[in-house]
């Protein structure tokens, strides 16, 4: 079950053991996906229906070639209805886990095991005229995973429950100056959020004994202009600048009978500024 919903981007770019400047070039991995950028020349509507979740997503012209809407909504249906797929699934994943050995060593009472995620997208696409293009798009993505067991001996209880949201917007601006040189402006707000929860107790007894709480949140503002010249049709070279501003919160506690145990927390924020200069090549065929 793919994190972003496929029908909600039309390109994804995959970067390994590194990236180019033009995203504050990293050594490490990327992935660049992003949502169609052209208008709809027609109206194009799918429903999506299988074993683990439901969704429906159109692209449609408001205005002929000036605007377009871009709709993409999933939802998970393994919480409402129960799934075979799922289930084979759920197997594969607990496989050689705390979880798949004491299903082997048949210790497990009872179980509940709850698996949801939704999301949604919009983007809308305008252009005024041929030089200038400008774009506005939201996503939202939440996930969901409880699960319970009750083993056989002394009615241990045990709870994992981890809950992740995302919530982004981005502004877009492409100037075509001539037919060598374009100007891209963007500025994208993001906020990530994940919680996670662990209980162990006595469920007759309704005993709390441990419980362990991670929260983890990451924000971040990002303002992008850049300058693409096509000096030929092989040679290309990029200069532009970003800015970014990076908060943090990150806490971790542990509850032993009702007392505080150790915990940790980090909260910060800081500002990264970076500029590119890139040059690309694509050599001339040469026949032989």
């Amino acid at each position: 079950i793919p994190a972003i919903n496929p029908y909600a981007f039309d390109n994804a770019k995959v970067y390994r053991g590194g990236y180019s400047s033009a995203q504050s070039g990293r050594v490490s991995g990327l992935v660049d996906i992003s949502q169609g950028d052209s208008i709809p020349l027609a109206s194009q509507k799918g429903i999506i229906l299988n074993l683990t979740h439901v969704g429906v997503d159109f692209q449609t012209p408001i205005t002929k070639k000036k605007l377009g809407i871009f709709v993409s909504i999933r939802r998970s249906i393994t919480d409402i209805i129960p799934s075979i797929t799922f289930n084979r699934l759920e197997d594969r994943v607990v496989q050689g886990t705390r979880i798949g050995d004491q299903r082997e060593d048949e210790i497990i009472f009872q179980e509940v095991n709850v698996f949801a995620f939704q999301d949604a997208s919009l983007k809308l696409v305008y252009k005024p005229n041929p030089q200038n293009q400008f774009g506005f798009s939201l996503i939202g993505l939440r996930n969901n995973l409880r699960y319970e067991a009750v083993q056989t001996e002394d009615d241990w209880i045990f709870i994992d429950n981890l809950n992740n949201s995302q919530i982004g917007g981005s502004f877009q601006w492409i100037h075509n100056v001539h037919s060598r040189h374009q100007i891209q402006s963007s500025a994208t707000l993001g906020r990530f959020k994940s919680e996670y929860d662990y209980e162990r107790g006595l469920e007759e007894r309704e005993i709390s004994l441990e419980n362990i709480y991670i929260l983890n949140e990451v924000e971040d503002l990002r303002l992008q202009h850049q300058h693409t010249w096509n000096w030929t049709s092989s040679h290309q070279f990029q200069a532009g600048a970003e800015v970014m501003y990076l908060a943090t919160n990150y806490i971790v506690e542990d509850t032993i009978l009702g007392e505080t145990g150790s915990g940790n927390s980090i909260e910060g924020g800081a500002w990264i500024h970076s500029l590119c200069l890139q040059h690309g090549n694509k050599p001339t065929p040469m026949w032989f």
